[in-house]
């Protein structure tokens, strides 16, 4: 083994050791770090026990919660089944506390709202007096509930990185296969997109039952089709003007930072403060929201990241074409040269 073998093994290992730490420091990163930010809560109460609610949130876990005040717990439950908020606190005519929470909105979330349940309770037990008859420990009503063959959201959570790997794995294979070829590609894309999205929510629905079965399935595999298909045509947009350099670090970007941003496994609003904000504008994070939303909610919630989806569709399907009449430009000057 000479020394240039040994410096080339050296350099490789270093760059491979390298690769992996970046790949680990990313994925894992965001959930270190993770805590609630600015949640949307509900909140419909008396004035004086609302006060003192949002006080003593403030007070226990500050900036945690965005809370909204609502006029009455039908209007809490809208906000709820409307993805308005992940949650709320209401106040019965006799009285009687309820918390409202959406496990199918982010498990996680859900989890930590029935842990706020209890200092809540205390709390309205000391506005008792305030209340008229002394409050009870608020009941926990779930309108989203999971399934019960899939009580922890595992499915969905899982469905995550497969996603975002069928949508890279497809675009780098297409534009490696049909370099020249456009319209092939975006064929190609289509396709797979509807069989990946149709197979997976069958997948989800039909094995492993962690979709509801009132949900539609044709509503779930429909948003997992836009979301496969925007990420890819994306790519392929950006390898028509940057070339394989450019589907290369179009995909790296998704992997190592869209997919982690994307929340599916806990929520936008756990993850580091403006961290969340920006995984919801990248693919993975707006196809997560979309599939909580098709699953558990009829896509309530789901016209920001479906303008999301259908924006970064567009975009490549615009580089798409912008390189292809510039590809044909080029061939037509060489020709006429």
């Amino acid at each position: 083994m000479t020394r240039r073998d040994i410096a080339k093994a050296g350099g490789l290992a270093v760059g491979l050791a390298s690769a992996i730490l970046l790949l680990f420091v990313c994925f894992a990163l965001p959930g270190v770090r993770s805590a609630p930010h600015a949640i949307p809560l509900g909140l419909a109460a008396p004035p004086p026990v609302a006060a003192r609610i949002e006080q003593g949130l403030g007070a226990a876990q500050p900036e945690a919660f965005a809370i909204t005040r609502y006029a009455d717990p039908a209007a809490v439950r809208a906000a709820v089944v409307e993805r308005a908020a992940y949650g709320g606190l209401a106040m019965g005519p006799d009285g009687t506390p309820t918390m409202y929470v959406a496990s199918g909105a982010g498990p996680a979330v859900a989890q930590l709202l029935h842990q706020v349940t209890e200092r809540l309770g205390e709390q309205l037990r000391a506005t008792g007096a305030d209340t008229g008859p002394p409050a009870l420990q608020p009941s926990i009503v779930d309108l989203a509930p999971l399934t019960a063959e899939d009580p922890r959201g595992a499915g969905l959570a899982g469905a995550g990185f497969p996603l975002t790997i069928g949508a890279v794995l497809p675009a780098m294979v297409l534009f490696r296969s049909f370099r020249q070829r456009p319209m092939t590609q975006i064929v190609g894309t289509i396709i797979v997109a509807g069989l990946v999205g149709l197979g997976m929510a069958a997948i989800l629905s039909g094995w492993f039952h962690s979709i509801p079965g009132q949900s539609s399935l044709w509503l779930v595999a429909g948003g997992l089709t836009l979301g496969v298909a925007a990420t890819a045509l994306a790519l392929l947009g950006l390898g028509r003007i940057g070339g394989l350099p450019g589907v290369a670090l179009g995909a790296l970007a998704i992997v190592l930072v869209a997919n982690p941003l994307s929340g599916l496994a806990s929520a936008p609003e756990l993850l580091p403060a403006g961290w969340g904000a920006l995984g919801q504008l990248l693919p993975p994070g707006a196809n997560a929201t979309l599939l909580r939303s098709t699953a558990f909610f009829d896509g309530a919630g789901g016209g920001r990241p479906t303008l999301v989806l259908t924006a970064y569709l567009l975009g490549g399907l615009t580089l798409i074409a912008a390189g292809a009449v510039a590809g044909r430009r080029r061939r037509m000057a060489e020709s006429g040269q």
